[in-house]
């Protein structure tokens, strides 16, 4: 189910890789440090040696852990780290001098320009891993940009909406939630099937 795939490094580190995310480690962890390169998003549970530092290097970033459990989301301008539990280092120069300490319910946010951390205001950030959603008082748009980092299919909105939703999902049929998304917000359904270029792609067209 969702876009996850797994892995399990040599340590007995394991990884959930989004669809974009894309990992690149040893077969075998022979240096003082673990070192693996991340692009993408991707979910660590990190194996637990006080003695064999846990890197991730990033394209401008670096994130350092002993052991724990973290979502970390990278592009070509900025990187993201989510903390579930345990604390991590998250710091955009070689040299670890700009760098901050990210705790459980915190986000870290790193780029050239430097590092820094906010409380957490992504709620489904592990949803494109779990299939669990819960929205408080969330406008549509953000909803749905959650929803499309699980399921296969891409809901578009057509038109401007001024709605919010407050629902709980998992792993839900995608077509009840749509049909759900009814009562507070007014949209008509619109699918192509038999085009090529539209047929994983269901649009939510606003209704006056």
């Amino acid at each position: 189910d969702g876009p996850a795939r797994t892995m399990v490094l040599a340590d007995g580190t394991k990884v959930w890789l989004n669809r974009d995310g894309d990992l690149k480690a040893p077969e075998k962890f022979v240096s003082n440090d673990r070192i693996v390169y991340l692009k993408g998003e991707a979910f660590f549970d990190v194996a637990h040696n006080p003695k064999r530092p846990f890197r991730i290097i990033c394209v401008d970033s670096e994130i350092k852990v002993l052991g724990t459990t973290f979502n970390v989301r990278t592009n070509d301008r900025i990187t993201d780290v989510v903390v579930e539990e345990g604390q991590v280092l998250l710091s955009n120069d070689e040299k670890g001098l700009k760098s901050v300490i990210i705790n459980p319910g915190e986000v870290g946010m790193s780029n050239i320009i430097g590092a820094n951390k906010l409380a957490n205001n992504r709620p489904n950030y592990h949803s494109w891993r779990t299939g669990k959603f819960n929205f408080k008082d969330l406008p549509l748009k953000f909803a749905i940009r959650d929803l499309n980092s699980w399921y296969d299919k891409e809901i578009i909105l057509s038109g401007s909406f001024d709605c919010n939703v407050t629902a709980s999902f998992n792993k839900d049929n995608l077509y009840d939630i749509i049909e759900s998304l009814k009562g507070p917000c007014n949209f008509e359904v619109l699918e192509y099937p038999n085009d090529p270029k539209q047929k994983n792609k269901i649009y939510l067209k606003k209704i006056k």
